[in-house]
């Protein structure tokens, strides 16, 4: 089933499993807004959504900590700062995974 207005709303994705974003986006009768999460030479993180798709929306992330867990974890860290810096109304995360949870 779609949701009824999209436009309210941003899905986006890290690295840690693209796929299961891509189905979920699917599923939900919608599409990822585009991004970079890219790691730069030296492997500190780089993360780039378009303000456009961002901007006065409810973000929410998809991004499981599954190995590596740390890298994972900054890259979603990364992700929260980056929608909030190109002006996000909230941020969610959905992490089917949480590697730090024991």
């Amino acid at each position: 089933m779609p949701i009824s207005d999209s436009n309210d709303f941003a899905l986006l994705t890290g690295n840690s499993n693209p796929e299961l974003s891509k189905r979920i986006a699917e599923r939900l009768g919608t599409s990822l807004a585009p991004g970079t999460v890219q790691k730069f030479a030296d492997g500190e993180v780089r993360c780039e959504f378009d303000a456009d798709a961002v901007s006065g929306k409810h973000c929410y992330l998809i991004q499981p900590t599954c190995r590596p867990v740390n890298d994972s974890l900054m890259e979603l860290v990364t992700m929260i700062s980056a929608c909030r810096r190109a002006g996000a109304l909230s941020v969610t995360v959905v992490s089917p995974y949480y590697g730090y949870a024991r």
